[in-house]
């Protein structure tokens, strides 16, 4: 049986996916949607019949859907880890990470990868001695709504996730 909070973020992700090709259509100036061949490059996103450059849910916990998405420079030859978030009755856009390949790599594809992280706890790098950690970091991350998972195909994974301690999102590096 479906509990209230399952149907709620059910019912907030069907309406998310409805609203997802409006959303995309107005990008932060400077960025836009990969084009098909950017996607091409990767046998991952092949093989998955996936491109992951979009996630939709809940991230700040406020009862409105929200957007990630992986987009392309117009500017640079770059890409960037962008959402649309909501803030009560309107939406802001956030750039949360940017990957600036340099002018000697004009023709990269898309290199980052996003989706949805459920809520739920996560062991950080930290807690797998994976390197060094500042000793505010954490050896795991419990998270009540869902996150942004931001990775390379078959290397590291990172999640973004919404602090209502500072009101923004913030890192941490997860193993799986």
């Amino acid at each position: 049986m479906i509990d209230l909070r399952s149907m709620l973020q059910l019912l907030l992700v069907s309406a998310c996916l409805c609203l997802g090709s409006t959303a995309a259509a107005d990008f932060p100036t400077g960025w836009r949607m990969p084009l098909a061949a950017e996607l091409k490059r990767d046998l991952f996103r092949q093989l998955a019949n996936n491109p992951y450059v979009e996630a939709y849910a809940d991230f700040n916990g406020d009862g409105v859907g929200d957007a990630a998405y992986i987009v392309k420079s117009v500017k640079f030859s770059g890409e960037a880890l962008v959402v649309r978030l909501s803030q009560g009755a309107s939406f802001d856009w956030q750039v949360l990470h940017t990957i600036d390949w340099g002018t000697d790599s004009p023709n990269i594809g898309v290199s980052m990868a996003v989706e949805v992280a459920a809520g739920r706890e996560y062991a950080t790098v930290c807690a797998e001695d994976y390197r060094e950690c500042p000793i505010d970091e954490m050896d795991s991350l419990v998270l009540n709504n869902p996150a942004i998972a931001y990775f390379r195909f078959e290397s590291a994974r990172s999640l973004f996730y919404w602090s209502d301690q500072t009101n923004s999102f913030s890192r941490a590096w997860i193993r799986e």
